[in-house]
């Protein structure tokens, strides 16, 4: 988080597809449950810079968020101090059981060198019964299916240095894992088998998904 400012972050909340979505299965909650704004609970795990925190506590939610870097916590609170932001873990937070209506996961499950498994019981423990969880992850969809060889060969270190020389950019000097990309069917066991029914998977931003397979894009 140390190249973007909150600033940045908050920009991105203009017509940004996933808020749009959020928006539409909050609303359906609210609705179901017959319940107002002021009686939710929500959760950002792995909040960052307080992107969605500082959207929704505006939008009069009541919104708190963990995330284990500290200088993003710190950044997010010096931008508002009264903002609910804490340094913490995931997969071991300190709420009680059952503490929210709904948990935000964005981008995050994905870069867990353990899996999915700690931080979606964690979820399951910290929601109501009857709470939403909602997820965006990067997928293995058809579009890496098909390229996958060229994205692999692109990644070995020599390949990708040599053409990053070529584009005018620095060389990559460690390779260290980023995240993992699930495929549809096994992360929709790894959502059941820890406790969750799922409403609906879609897919979403497909452009960001390429640029990311390829950063020279």
């Amino acid at each position: 988080w140390g190249k973007y400012s909150v600033e940045d972050v908050l920009i991105w909340n203009k017509n940004h597809l996933h808020l749009h979505l959020y928006e539409t299965y909050i609303a359906s909650y609210l609705q179901r449950n017959k319940k107002k704004i002021k009686d939710l609970r929500l959760l950002d795990g792995g909040c960052g810079i307080g992107r969605l925190i500082i959207y929704y506590k505006r939008k009069g939610y009541k919104i708190c968020g963990v995330d284990s870097v500290l200088s993003a916590v710190e950044k997010a609170k010096q931008y508002d101090p009264q903002i609910e932001v804490s340094h913490g873990d995931i997969r071991t937070l300190s709420f009680p059981n059952e503490s929210f209506d709904v948990y935000f996961s964005v981008g995050v499950i994905e870069h867990d060198t353990h899996g999915p498994t700690a931080i979606l019981k964690e979820a399951n423990r910290v929601l109501k019964r009857k709470g939403l969880l909602l997820i965006n992850i990067p997928v293995m969809n058809n579009f890496y299916k098909i390229f996958w060889p060229v994205i692999r060969l692109y990644h070995i270190p020599f390949i990708e240095n040599t053409i990053r020389k070529i584009f005018g950019k620095k060389p990559i000097l460690k390779k260290e894992f980023d995240h993992y990309l699930y495929d549809k069917h096994e992360f929709r066991i790894a959502i059941e088998r820890n406790g969750f029914r799922i409403v609906e998977l879609r897919p979403t931003m497909h452009i960001p998904g390429v640029a990311k397979a390829c950063p020279l894009f």
